[in-house]
């Protein structure tokens, strides 16, 4: 089992988020490529990313206002 991330720009040029988890099965005891089956599951993770964006922008504002204020003192 592994996993990913992965951007996908969309027709209006905006952008998508997706997380993929994988799973990797043999559909008999060799290590031939047909033998391989791949199951991948996705799901959109857009507004998660927009939120940890948000989150990261507020903390870098008040680290900024935290320093100005210091300099004030």
């Amino acid at each position: 089992v592994w996993g990913f991330e992965s951007r996908t720009r969309c027709k209006d040029n905006s952008y998508r988020w997706a997380q993929w988890l994988t799973l990797g099965r043999l559909t008999r005891s060799t290590t031939a490529p047909e033998d391989r089956i791949m199951f991948c599951i996705g799901r959109d993770i857009t507004q998660q990313k927009e939120q940890e964006k948000a989150r990261i922008k507020a903390l870098e504002d008040n680290q900024i206002e935290i320093r100005s204020l210091n300099k004030t003192l």
